[in-house]
């Protein structure tokens, strides 16, 4: 469930006017001045209430009018934009959780063999050693 506070930007998930929940004896009495909110639309919180189906939220635009009275939003319409700062905690902390599904990439010191010339002749065990034959 979503927790908003005054200040937030949220964007419309559900914008049907079916689900508008105005009993139908009330309907000529709502007015939206501003017009409707729209789907996928990022609006911002001026206020958030309590109401029974959870917070009720009165938005930065479109507002609802029901006899004359400010009515609030329904909070389950929207849902709270991610922040930058909070999308890259949230990535973080589910690379922490996962890491058997990050790709590891494994760098292997090889040491550089040495180049060979035509003209030398392979050392004897010998000669390596350091021995006369």
């Amino acid at each position: 469930m979503n927790t908003f506070k005054p200040n937030d930007k949220v964007v419309c998930i559900n914008a049907r006017p079916q689900s508008f929940g105005v009993r139908s004896e009330d309907v000529p009495h709502v007015k939206l001045p501003n017009g409707f909110i729209e789907k996928d639309a990022v609006y911002c919180v001026r206020e958030v209430v309590d109401l029974r189906t959870g917070d009720g939220l009165f938005i930065v635009g479109p507002q609802v009018f029901l006899y004359g009275r400010p009515v609030p939003w329904n909070g389950l319409r929207f849902r709270k934009v991610e922040r930058k700062k909070q999308r890259k905690k949230k990535a973080a902390s589910q690379k922490l959780k996962t890491p058997h599904q990050q790709p590891t990439t494994q760098v292997l010191a090889v040491p550089a063999a040495e180049p060979r010339t035509k003209n030398k002749e392979p050392r004897t065990r010998n000669q390596e050693q350091g021995t006369k034959n």
